[in-house]
């Protein structure tokens, strides 16, 4: 029974320190779950972090192509718009051309008026000058006229007294045929 009996003790210390080592175990599995929790935690809510900083990646990824397709949008219209500027200038310096041509014909045209305006007040003043010779020429004229005028009318007294003398000739002659009648 001696035996029995130690080999009782021995397997009670055996199981006694196999309770003890299941204690410790238990403890550490205890410590390492609750650790793992912690870490399952962390890890979890790192997850959710990344989780939401790839959302917020994706919304901002969204934006970037909304934004990139409003800039090819804005580069087309703008494409657009210095085509259509171009046209325009084109247009314009076409016009700028035709209107300095006009322009240059409008010169050309001023000096031609200005050449014609000195040409008409040289024509004026010639004008002038033929006016006031023409003014005198008619004065002298008129004064000869007078003077003619009074010839005329000395030269219609002569005649008067030339056809008188003719006639008192011509009595005279006849009464000296008369006479010459009767002498005869």
């Amino acid at each position: 029974d001696e035996s029995h009996r130690s080999r009782c003790i021995m397997l009670q210390r055996k199981c006694d320190i196999v309770r003890v080592v299941l204690a410790l175990l238990a403890v550490v599995l205890t410590a390492a779950l609750v650790h793992l929790s912690f870490g399952l935690r962390a890890q979890r809510h790192t997850l959710e972090l990344a989780e939401r900083r790839i959302e917020q990646m994706q919304k901002l990824e969204d934006l970037a192509e909304r934004r990139i397709k409003q800039m090819e949008k804005n580069l087309k219209l703008e494409k657009q718009d210095i085509g259509n500027l171009t046209r325009d200038m084109a247009q314009r310096h076409k016009l700028g051309l035709e209107l300095a041509e006009r322009i240059e014909h409008m010169e050309k045209l001023e000096d031609l008026a200005e050449r014609r305006v000195k040409q008409m007040e040289n024509n004026l003043k010639l004008a002038r000058q033929d006016i006031g010779n023409l003014t005198r020429d008619m004065a002298q004229r008129h004064k000869l006229g007078l003077e003619l005028a009074e010839r005329i009318e000395h030269m219609e007294k002569l005649e008067d007294l030339a056809e008188r003398r003719v006639k008192q000739m011509e009595n005279n002659l006849k009464l000296a045929r008369q006479d010459i009648g009767n002498l005869t």
